[in-house]
């Protein structure tokens, strides 16, 4: 078991901002055998470990009901399971996982890498996609994409692991809302605005480029941060105007 000082990853998240002022205690990280180096092929993974990578099961209820789209059921879960890729169905023969198609504190937490180009191919069929960043991919398909690891997380295994196996960081939960600075959960994507969108680049992320951050909020140069819902419905009426007046 492996023990990480505070000041270490502070030192890393301050790499990316003079204002990221976040507090982190010492941590356990659990051994695993997995690689996520760039340079490592992906089908060599175990297939086991692909699942228990992202805590083993399926996101929560309360992420799917924030979602549009997601519930097939009354409490709020898909009924079943289909593969991004293919459009297979889960089955004994067919493991389904929830991926990360984009970087969030979320994803680092669990430790494991983004898929960046899985949103850019077309869905299959009966395809999920949470929050425009998690989705669910068959570990026969999952090979056939590139993976990729946040520069928090390669400068976190430079400084504090062995060969290239990725650490869950413990980055907080609860973060200030970039504009308003009121309290964030990390734990639904919901919250998080990325620099791109769709291939694009993002009018909501290019506002808050001249928006000054407020305190320990996540700083912009890490690619996303996260903005309240009351800010983002705020920030869309201001850009659905701007759109208007250019008209």
């Amino acid at each position: 078991m492996h023990f990480y000082a505070q000041i270490e990853l502070e030192e890393i998240l301050n790499e990316h901002s003079k204002d990221t002022g976040e507090e982190h205690e010492e941590f356990d990280r659990n051994e695993s055998d997995d690689d996520f180096s760039s340079d490592h092929p992906s089908h060599s993974k175990k297939q086991e470990n692909f699942c228990e990578n992202f805590h083993g099961i399926s996101p929560p209820p309360a992420m799917q009901q924030k979602c549009k789209g997601v519930s097939d059921t009354e409490d709020g879960m898909p009924s079943k399971y289909t593969c991004y890729s293919c459009g297979e169905a889960e089955s004994q023969t067919c493991i389904i996982c929830p991926v990360h198609c984009k970087p969030s504190y979320e994803q680092m937490r669990a430790g494991v890498p983004f898929y960046p180009n899985i949103l850019s191919t077309t869905p299959a069929k009966g395809a999920k996609v949470i929050c425009d960043s998690i989705t669910f991919v068959c570990t026969n398909c999952i090979a056939q994409y590139d993976q990729e690891l946040h520069e928090i997380q390669q400068e976190f295994i430079k400084k504090n692991t062995i060969k290239n196996v990725a650490p869950r960081i413990p980055l907080p939960e609860i973060v200030p809302c970039f504009v308003c600075g009121s309290n964030v959960s990390t734990k639904f994507n919901d919250s998080l605005v990325y620099a791109a969108k769709s291939g694009k680049k993002n009018p909501m992320f290019v506002k808050l480029e001249t928006h000054k951050c407020t305190w320990s909020s996540v700083p912009l140069t890490c690619g996303f941060t996260y903005v309240c819902k009351s800010c983002q419905k705020s920030l869309e009426e201001m850009l659905e105007l701007q759109e208007k007046s250019s008209v």
